[in-house]
Order: C-alpha cells, then structure tokens, then sequence
C-alpha cells in the first residue's frame, strides 16, 4: 500500500497512447525549465511505450491536478536480467511540492522492488536514473534519497555552416551499409 497520498483532488492513472501529446508538453515544459531545450517527441515515447516487454499500464503513472493539467509523471522499468532498473520522475516546474516528488518516487521504488526477484540471486540490482547535467532540481531530488552520480556522459556537436567534404578511405577499405539479412 502507498504511504504517500496525494493531495485533495490530485489524481493518478496510468498513460495511453491519447496521453502522449500531454507527456510531449509536460516533458518540453519541464526541460526547457530545467536545461534551456528539450529533444523530447511523441514518436520517441510512442517509441519506447512500444518496446517489446513493457506494459505502459503496470511501469508507469501519470498525475494530474484538480484542474486535470498533466503535473507529473514517473516510471521504472526493468529487462532481462533485471539488473538496472530504469526510472524516470518529471514534475511540472509549477507543481514540484514534495508530496509529489515523494508520490512518484514512492511508485517507482515500488515498482524496481518487483523487478528484484527476477535478478539473478548474486546480482547487485541498481536503479538507474539518467539525469541531463543541467538539471539541478532533479539531481538534487535523487541526491535527498541517497543516490549518487555513478557516471557523466558529454554531447558533443557542432553547427557546420556547409556539408562537409566526402570521406577519402586508403586502397583497401570502404564504406558500405550494414546488411544485417546476411549477418554482415
């Protein structure tokens, strides 16, 4: 049983794929908040709603406010052989008062807790939160329920005003596409 209630007139349900234009603005909303840009899309989460061994409707929640705005979300979701556990928390800039933040961090260390039995039984089980660098409120929030930053990982990219020029490859090497049909 949950611990955390939400407040009078918050609600909490799980998503549909009529929910993802809702989880686009949440998650844009959020990020441009946060980080100053958002790459968030509706193809990339009809995407990973899809991916073979994950129902929506058991990973994920969303939250809504008396006024039926989408405010939050959180999900954790794991694979074989259950390892990682990945969670995802996104609450909207207006709305991050801590009986939400502790609502959906709740639901997902509920939910990475049915995962761990499938581990296999000398593995160490970790959760996996992938937090941008820029996203102080985040990294603060997953610092207060004592995870620490395991690694960093950097984008690099570049501006280029023109195409740049063909590869040149020495005699004996080339470029070809991967042909996966011939086990290439």
């Amino acid at each position: 049983p949950m611990t955390v209630p939400l407040p009078a007139g918050y609600s909490v349900r799980p998503p549909t794929a009529d929910d993802i234009p809702m989880m686009v603005e949440l998650f844009t909303t959020s990020s441009l908040h946060d980080v100053g840009e958002s790459q968030v899309t509706a193809e990339e989460i009809a995407r990973q709603f899809s991916m073979p061994g994950i129902n929506i409707h058991d990973i994920a929640w969303l939250v809504f406010n008396s006024d039926e705005q989408l405010i939050g979300m959180g999900l954790a979701a794991s694979f074989p052989p259950f390892v990682q556990i990945y969670g995802l928390m996104t609450i909207h800039p207006d709305y991050r008062e801590q009986h939400v933040v502790d609502y959906l961090t709740e639901r997902i260390l509920k939910q990475a807790e049915t995962y761990v039995p499938n581990a296999p039984e000398d593995a160490r089980v970790e959760i996996v939160a992938g937090v941008d660098g820029r996203n102080q409120w985040l990294q603060g929030v997953l610092r207060d329920l004592g995870f620490v930053k395991a690694r960093g990982f950097f984008e690099m990219k570049i501006d280029m005003d023109t195409q740049p020029p063909e590869a040149q490859f020495r005699d004996n090497l080339s470029l070809r596409p991967l042909e996966a049909a011939r086990g290439r």
